[in-house]
């Protein structure tokens, strides 16, 4: 199934007779929504230097004029001129900040907004709307600016600042007194003061779509987070909705059925998802003052309508019935449902539409019963012809084509020549082509390069996905084990990213399914389970029955796991175990192999200092041994020394008695 196209603007006028479309080539396109067929496409010189955003339908006063009756026969009748207000602007908010106001009935711009800082938008406009009277036109953009634009000229009459957040969506009350603005929160400004009235909580996501009930009481907001809440613009209490709800996946457009204007009567809602999937409600608001409100769980969708190709866009109609726009966004096919059971008061549960012919890429316009009419004619006029062969038109011979032989000449086809070679003859052919230098090499190389290409032809994830979601969507089992064989993490993980988000719980409950069935699986398996739950973990968590879709996952994890606690403390006592036995096995070899006991012995720095110390001591020994004996002599050197007394006396008289002679 097919989502919403991206750059795909939609929106019906009041009435839901005439749709406005905008597709990513920026072409504005009107269609009746009872032919179906295209009235007008409008297309700006310069198109393709911004993109359309969103787009809103607008009235303006048209002057006509009509005949009065004759006063007389003989008197002329004259021409009075009326005002008539006609809903003809379509307003299409731009990337760039500009807003640009086609005037259908004279197809041509009406005007268009500025951009720069001291009037209008400076960055992207998120959204455009109308008041009921066609006299004002607001926008709202990144810029954090909601802007008042005259819908006569395009000038600018008051802008305001809305928070610290950008400004997503704006809606005008029925009563054009109130203006409620949307980022996260929501605040209803009014109109004639421009003062904040209100502020509601909102969303964790960012609103995509705003809508007022018919008397204007009842607010509806959408987000991203896949919650659509119900608010009460009179109640004093803003942090508890009036009533939430869910959608299968995120929602783009919600809209009330406007047919019913009892605010205290029972409400019918829809709202379309960026898959092409249309939810509806029906609930009866509950103005108690209830503190348990907060508590509820929120309302799943009561009815769904689907489709083959996926819805384009849908309202409810005037006639209380649904309108429903699918198929191409070149031809899309308008189809009314009838939703709504009255006399069993509920809404049909599952409503499913058919491309059937309607579906085609380019269908012929929708034709008239006249036009059907004089097409089966020709049909039975076609069937009772004679259909004639080329043999069967004779022509002259004179209009028969020469061949021309000489200067086209005729394309050479390859021929395979048939010998009569004997087997042997050919294995010794073989044989010499073996023989020639390089002929193995190249042959092993092509091997080596085949079996590398082969190699290379991993899937990709979008392949993937596509053979997934394909699978999921039409049950095919064995399609969908060759997508469970693929056990590259990468691969799972950027598929499982790209998978949509209504195929989630179904892919999750056949993975679980597998992996209970055959438990040994659970390597491969395992990995596509665990990438589904954390990557669209936020998606999961909102989900209102996700207890009960994963209680088998988690029985079998359960159960798994409590053998698993056993087999852990018994694994932890064997590894304490082996540890032990290992350690004493250690030290029972390094005993036996002990048999020589070896001390390291002085060093030879060692030796020649113990040999220092030894040289030192001897010379100590022997000076202490030289002077005791000294010291035993002393005596000896006295008496000698009086000796040598005398002896000097003796010379000194021998050298006078020389010197006399």
């Amino acid at each position: 199934m097919a989502g919403i196209p991206k750059g795909f603007v939609a929106a019906f006028n009041s009435l839901s007779d005439t749709l406005a479309t905008v597709t990513s080539d920026n072409h504005l396109k009107i269609w009746d929504a009872a032919t179906g067929k295209l009235r007008q496409d409008f297309i700006e010189p310069t198109h393709l230097a911004v993109r359309y955003t969103r787009l809103a339908w607008g009235s303006k006063v048209v002057q006509s004029k009509h005949k009065r009756k004759k006063k007389s026969e003989d008197a002329d009748s004259e021409l009075a001129p009326t005002a008539d207000r006609k809903e003809c602007l379509v307003a299409l908010g731009t990337d760039k900040g500009t807003i640009v106001v086609w005037d259908v009935l004279q197809g041509d711009v009406a005007f268009r907004t500025d951009n720069t800082q001291a009037e209008g938008h400076t960055m992207r406009v998120n959204d455009v709307a109308f008041n009921s009277t066609g006299t004002a036109l607001y926008s709202c953009g990144e810029d954090r600016l909601v802007c008042e634009w005259s819908a006569t000229d395009g000038s600018l009459t008051t802008r305001f600042k809305r928070d610290k957040q950008a400004v997503q969506r704006i809606k005008v009350s029925p009563d054009d007194t109130v203006l409620a603005s949307a980022g996260t929160g929501i605040k209803l400004w009014d109109l004639s003061s421009k003062k904040c009235l209100k502020k509601f909580t909102g969303h964790v996501s960012p609103v995509v779509s705003l809508a007022f009930s018919a008397e204007g009481r009842l607010l509806v907001s959408a987000s991203s987070d896949r919650f659509v809440y119900v608010w009460d613009t009179t109640a004093e209490s803003t942090d508890v909705a009036l009533q939430a709800l869910s959608c299968p996946s995120s929602p783009v457009h919600v809209a009330f059925n406007t047919s019913l204007s009892a605010p205290t009567a029972p409400q019918h809602l829809l709202g379309l998802t960026s898959d092409g999937l249309l939810s509806l409600w029906k609930f009866t608001p509950d103005f108690s003052n209830d503190a348990d409100k907060s508590r509820a769980k929120p309302s799943t969708p009561t009815g769904r309508v689907t489709s083959d190709s996926g819805l384009l866009f849908a309202t409810f109609s005037s006639d209380s019935q649904l309108l429903a726009v699918h198929g191409s966004t070149v031809k899309p096919v308008f189809e009314r449902v009838a939703y709504f059971d009255g006399e069993s008061g509920r809404i049909v549960k599952q409503t499913h539409l058919s491309a059937g012919a309607g579906g085609a890429l380019l269908q012929k316009d929708t034709e008239t019963p006249k036009e059907i009419q004089a097409t089966k004619a020709q049909r039975s006029a076609v069937a009772q012809a004679t259909v004639l062969g080329k043999a069967d038109m004779p022509l002259p011979l004179a209009t028969l084509p020469a061949p021309a032989v000489a200067d086209a000449p005729l394309p050479k086809t390859k021929t395979k020549t048939i010998t009569n070679k004997t087997f042997q003859a050919q294995l010794e052919e073989m044989g010499e082509k073996a023989d020639e230098p390089g002929a193995i090499d190249a042959a092993v190389e092509a091997l080596e390069a085949g079996k590398t290409a082969k190699q290379l032809n991993v899937p990709k994830a979008d392949s993937l996905q596509a053979v997934l979601v394909q699978a999921l969507h039409s049950k095919d089992n064995a399609l969908l084990e060759s997508c469970l064989a693929v056990s590259d993490p990468v691969i799972i993980r950027n598929t499982v990213q790209r998978l949509p988000l209504q195929q989630l719980l179904p892919f999750l409950k056949a993975a679980v399914e597998k992996f209970q069935a055959k438990p040994t699986r659970g390597i491969i398996l395992v990995t596509w389970i665990r990438a589904v739950l954390v990557q669209h973990t936020a998606y999961l968590m909102t989900v209102p029955d996700l207890v009960s879709s994963l209680s088998g996952l988690y029985l079998t994890v359960d159960s798994r796991l409590s053998v698993f606690r056993k087999l852990l403390k018994l694994s932890g006592r064997l590894d304490l175990l082996l540890s032990q036995v290992s350690a004493t096995r250690q030290a029972t070899v390094v005993e036996q192999r002990v048999g020589v006991i070896y001390e390291e012995g002085p060093s030879d720095d060692d030796e020649d200092d113990d040999n220092d110390q030894d040289s030192d001591a001897d010379s100590d020994e022997q000076e202490s041994s030289a002077d005791e004996a000294n010291g035993d002599a002393e005596p000896m050197d006295d008496e000698d020394g009086d000796a040598d007394d005398g002896d000097e006396e003796d010379d000194e008289a021998d050298d006078a008695d020389a010197m006399s002679d």
